[in-house]
């Protein structure tokens, strides 16, 4: 059978205790070809992984948001090139945050800065100098920052300075969240309930929400508790993304819980939709350049996109998505124009135009361990005897 190698690796990992378990959807010219669920679905009980197991998705809801805003874009709704802050006037950072002090912003940050992560947003909670991580996570601007409203978030991190110049440099941090705010204010809708109309209903993804029924409880993906490999608690625990309590925000980059088919609904129309109108329609122009670079050879401070998710050179970034790069050496397989991105809690993904292929796996294994299954994949779907 094609894949098996996958299927052992992931069997071997959830036998030595490294992931609870996993689902993997492999589609190629339009179909499924491979598709598997191994292990436990959680830590703490016996059920086993079942195929549509709703798992939390963390940044693979960035591209999806991405989609949301360009969609209103083809409606003429949005202007990439409108300053975030005459949309949101909350938005007003006071300049640029240097060691010693606050540097004028040369211009405002732009929609388009918001979705190609140059608008010097990168997370607080995340910076090497320890008083903007400690102002970040006092202000609860972290990753997943569903406890506040709308409204308090913008408020919150509008008022602080920016990490770089807009336009300069790829960081990748909050600015999904604050596109999300955006489309909310464009479309005068909740951002769940505009994704639910635009994407998620036309599509079927019926199983893409921010967050879940109580009735769908017996599907919904755990970690561990620790991770295996240091027997530390694990960075992001399910308490801090309560799957069956509703958000005070919808965030628009890290909130999303969904299920391994769904994902694939939406990664085949996106591809579709750089050849053709997809339905709901978004126009080829948009779609091809959401999946081309965007960085125009900016640098990525400190991490490009490619080393960030994948160690790897050879990429750069779209609309909300990593992009393989033409003319480079990246130390994985793959072909130029393959479009990708990831979650923090495990999740991947990547589309390959020129092989008409798309790849999920769905796991909730923060750590290490992800960037590892980012690459393994891979090497093991590109080394499958049977491929192309």
């Amino acid at each position: 059978m094609r894949f098996d190698a996958i299927r052992d690796l992931l069997r071997a990992d959830i036998a030595a205790g490294l992931i609870p378990g996993a689902v993997v959807l492999v589609a190629q010219g339009g179909r499924t070809v491979w598709e598997t669920a191994e292990g436990r679905r959680s830590p703490a009980g016996n059920d086993p992984m079942p195929a549509n197991a709703i798992f939390r998705i963390y940044s693979m809801t960035k591209p999806v948001t991405a989609a949301g805003a360009l969609l209103l874009v083809d409606r003429g709704d949005l202007d990439l090139n409108a300053p975030v802050r005459s949309i949101l006037p909350a938005f007003s950072p006071p300049g640029v945050r240097r060691s010693d002090r606050i540097e004028p912003l040369l211009r405002e940050p732009t929609v388009e800065d918001l979705l190609c992560h140059c608008a010097g947003l990168a997370y607080g909670d995340r910076s090497g100098d320890p008083r903007v991580r400690a102002q970040a996570r006092s202000l609860g601007l972290g990753v997943n920052p569903r406890s506040l409203t709308s409204q308090q978030f913008i408020e919150r991190l509008g008022a602080q300075p920016l990490s770089s110049q807009p336009g300069s440099v790829w960081e990748y941090g909050n600015a999904s969240e604050v596109l999300g705010i955006v489309i909310e204010t464009v479309s005068g809708q909740r951002l769940g309930d505009y994704l639910a109309r635009c994407l998620f209903e036309p599509l079927a993804m019926n199983d893409t929400s921010f967050w879940v029924s109580q009735r769908n409880a017996g599907r919904v993906a755990e970690p561990f508790p620790a991770d295996p490999a240091t027997g530390q608690p694990i960075s992001i625990p399910a308490q801090s993304f309560p799957a069956f309590v509703p958000p005070e925000m919808d965030v628009g980059g890290a909130g999303l819980l969904s299920t391994a088919d769904d994902y694939m609904k939406f990664i085949r129309w996106l591809a579709r939709s750089r050849d053709r109108d997809g339905i709901p329609p978004l126009s080829c122009a948009l779609a091809r350049r959401m999946t081309t670079d965007q960085l125009r050879g900016r640098g990525g401070a400190p991490l490009d996109p490619g080393q960030a998710s994948m160690q790897s050179p050879g990429y750069g970034y779209g609309f909300g998505v990593g992009v393989r790069l033409a003319g480079t050496v990246a130390n994985l397989p793959g072909s130029p124009g393959e479009f990708f991105w990831a979650g923090t809690a495990g999740t991947a993904f990547w589309m390959d135009p020129t092989n008409d292929l798309s790849v999920v796996f769905m796991a909730q294994a923060p750590g290490d361990i992800r960037l590892r299954y980012r690459r393994k994949l891979r090497e093991l779907v590109y080394g499958n005897p049977n491929f192309p």
